[in-house]
């Protein structure tokens, strides 16, 4: 049996990520009525992220679904993904670098999925 790694799963970038049928709605119950603040907006595709949520705005055409995926924000990506990968975990969009300029961030970040299909994310930020 191969040894465990800790994935170091304790960064505040843990989020679950919703595709919404209209996410000025979303927007409205999320921010303004529970309080959660934007952090920040992408405009294509339209997304927003408040702490502990990504909403997703769904493309025309595309079916409701509960969600897009669960975001883990880790402290050690790059072995997080090497162990996965001993681990025969095939990645959806392997590791790579996005760096955030507005925010004065970088990230990286990979994603998979768990044995139901669920798209799972990892992701390690830092200061640029």
């Amino acid at each position: 049996m191969a040894e465990k790694v800790a994935l170091d799963i304790n960064s505040p970038y843990n989020h679950i990520a919703i595709k919404v049928k209209d996410l000025e709605a979303s927007l409205r119950f999320y921010r303004d009525l529970l309080g959660l603040p934007v952090e920040r907006r992408l405009e294509e595709p339209q997304i927003l992220w408040l702490p502990g949520v990504e909403l997703v705005q769904l493309e025309e055409g595309e079916e409701f679904g509960f969600t897009g995926h669960i975001g883990l924000g880790v402290g050690n990506i790059e072995e997080a993904c090497a162990y996965l990968e001993e681990q025969g975990v095939e990645f959806d969009v392997p590791l790579k670098d996005i760096v955030w300029e507005a925010m004065g961030k970088g990230l990286k970040l990979a994603f998979f999925k768990d044995p139901d299909g669920l798209s799972v994310e990892l992701v390690q930020w830092r200061d640029l």
